[in-house]
Parts: C-alpha cells; sequence; structure tokens
C-alpha cells in the first residue's frame, strides 16, 4: 500500500471514530444545554400566569381587623410552579376562626369554586386552572395562597 492510501485510510479510521463520539457527545453536552437555555424555567406564560394571580381580588380582600400580611409569590423554575399567597397571624382561636369564615363567603363572590376538600377553591386564572387554599397554621396564623402550574396540576 502506498503512503497516499495508507493516509487517506488512517483519516477515514479517525474520521469514523469522531463520528462515533460525536454522538454521545451530543447527548451528554449539546441537549441538557439547549433544555436550560429554550426550555427550562419559568416564561412569559408563566409571569402572566403570576401576575394574574398576584392581582386577584381575594388576596386584596382580607378579613375585618386583619394587620399587615406577610405577603409571598413567584414562580419555581424547577416544575413551573406559580404561587401567590398571604399569611395573617391572629390573638385568639376566635379571631382565626373568623378569618376562615370570611374566606368562606369571599371565595365564592370572587368566582372560585369549592372543591371536594375543605377550604379549597378553583377557577381559571390568568389561563390556567388556579386552586385557592386557606389554611390553619400552627400559632393562630392564617394562610391564603394561590397556585397554578404552567402544566395542567392539582394543589390543595
Amino acid at each position: 500500500m502506498n503512503k497516499t492510501w495508507a493516509g487517506a485510510a488512517a483519516l477515514t479510521a479517525v474520521l469514523a471514530v469522531l463520528a462515533v463520539l460525536a454522538v454521545p457527545a451530543w447527548q451528554l453536552l449539546v441537549r441538557p444545554a439547549a433544555f436550560f437555555l429554550f426550555e427550562y424555567g419559568c416564561r412569559d406564560r408563566e409571569d402572566r400566569i403570576a401576575a394574574a394571580i398576584a392581582a386577584d381580588p381575594i388576596l386584596s380582600s382580607p378579613p375585618p381587623g386583619s394587620g399587615r400580611p406577610e405577603s409571598a409569590a413567584g414562580c419555581d423554575d424547577d416544575d413551573q410552579w406559580v404561587h401567590a399567597g398571604q399569611e395573617y397571624t391572629y390573638t385568639s382561636p376566635a379571631a382565626t376562626t373568623a378569618a376562615l369564615s370570611h374566606y368562606r363567603t369571599a371565595a365564592p363572590s370572587h368566582g372560585w369554586t369549592a372543591t371536594p376538600r375543605e377550604d379549597c377553591y378553583t377557577k381559571d386564572v390568568g389561563g390556567a386552572p388556579a386552586y385557592l387554599s386557606v389554611t390553619v397554621l400552627k400559632g393562630d396564623r392564617v394562610s391564603v395562597d394561590i397556585d397554578a402550574a404552567g402544566e395542567d396540576g392539582e394543589f390543595c
């Protein structure tokens, strides 16, 4: 075999090896990078849902006599779960019970529909199914949360 053919055969072998290695490299490096750049996390749709649930009138309708709430809102990048909520602290169990009663009346008047679970309501907010939950926490605190997901998901 002459040098030209030997060099061509070696080059062909090297190119074949590189082609075989390129597929796993694509799978291990490029695909995950593309996912994180183009698919992962909260996007415009979730931002619109987050703005809609944060502006829902139920969150601006606290029980009479409630103090200033602790508020939280945002979107979880891992599962595109959108959340807005408030937490109130009361000074007695009677005030906590009155707060629950308030939300049981206020939720339907703001378009929320009761689910089979107690103090859990649902409605479409910002183009996504949203869930309102009213929960009594330890220490006479009441949490009022609206949750939605970019993909259908049920909360409460």
